[in-house]
């Protein structure tokens, strides 16, 4: 999903994932942009990022941090990059305020799709997402310029690694397991399998909604 999301590469020689997580991004970002000469990792739970560090990656720091309170100094990094974390945070406009504040040049959030179907399930037991209607309102609020924004559709498998305790999600997990072992032990599924897939893409709402949004405020030409 990567290259869906950044589409060219450019000339950057700093980035920061604000909500990193496990670093699952930072491979891929390393590739992307070679020019980088130090990727930061930002995340709130301690636990994820000690194992994000057992398999980091050269040129790369990790803090453990508050979104809504970052230990950056202004205009610090050439490109701020989100994953699903804005609607996780409970001030998302602050967020979003602060990555203002650290970039010196691009912003780019991607967030879950609200009307994606798998979403929908989602929400009905844990936290909320946004529609793409309802996530440029929120660069607004924060005088964030928005430059572009478009829509991916993406589908995966969690695998039980997830950790939820949400029911609809452990039965998605428990059927995909399913599904992945019938494909490996009949392969002529497979092609039946990813046909089923294609068209369920075709016919359901995108999964993730990017926007592309500079440190310049809203109303500047």
């Amino acid at each position: 999903m990567i290259n869906g999301v950044f589409g060219t590469e450019q000339a950057l020689s700093s980035v920061v994932d604000v909500g990193c997580g496990e670093a699952a991004y930072f491979p891929l970002i390393l590739h992307k942009f070679p020019s980088c000469d130090f990727l930061l990792g930002l995340d709130v739970r301690r636990n994820v990022l000690v194992q994000a560090k057992q398999r980091s990656e050269p040129r790369t720091d990790y803090i453990a941090a508050d979104a809504l309170h970052l230990p950056i100094k202004n205009s610090t990094f050439c490109l701020v990059f989100s994953k699903d974390l804005v609607h996780h945070v409970r001030r998302p406009i602050k967020a979003l305020k602060e990555m203002k504040r650290v970039s010196k040049g691009k912003i780019v959030i991607v967030e879950a799709n609200k009307p994606n179907p798998l979403m929908l399930l989602w929400e009905t037991h844990d936290h909320q997402h946004f529609t793409l209607n309802q996530l440029k309102t929120l660069l607004e609020k924060a005088d964030l310029k928005m430059e572009n924004s478009k829509q991916l559709r993406t589908w995966s498998f969690s695998l039980i690694l997830l950790p939820t305790k949400n029911p609809i999600m452990l039965s998605w997990d428990a059927f995909a397991l399913i599904i992945l072992c019938i494909c490996y032990l009949v392969p002529t599924l497979t092609k039946v399998f990813l046909n089923a897939v294609s068209f369920l893409f075709a016919h359901s709402h995108p999964s993730n909604n990017i926007l592309y949004a500079s440190s310049e405020n809203r109303k500047s030409k």
